[in-house]
């Protein structure tokens, strides 16, 4: 969980938890890295391994 959630440890997301940044800021983060690369949870990957045998 905690590699799952880093990024909101530094940098924009821990501004994010603080209350540091509004929607403008975020508007600007969004346009310059467009959309994030999801990653898969361990809950995920074991419920799509069940899947593949049900």
């Amino acid at each position: 969980v905690k590699n799952r959630y880093r990024t909101w440890d530094t940098g924009i997301g821990k501004d994010i938890e603080k209350g540091k940044v509004g929607f403008k800021q975020l508007e600007a983060h969004a346009l310059k890295f467009g959309e994030p690369k999801l990653e898969s949870g361990r809950q995920e990957f074991l419920e799509n391994l069940i899947n593949e045998f049900i």
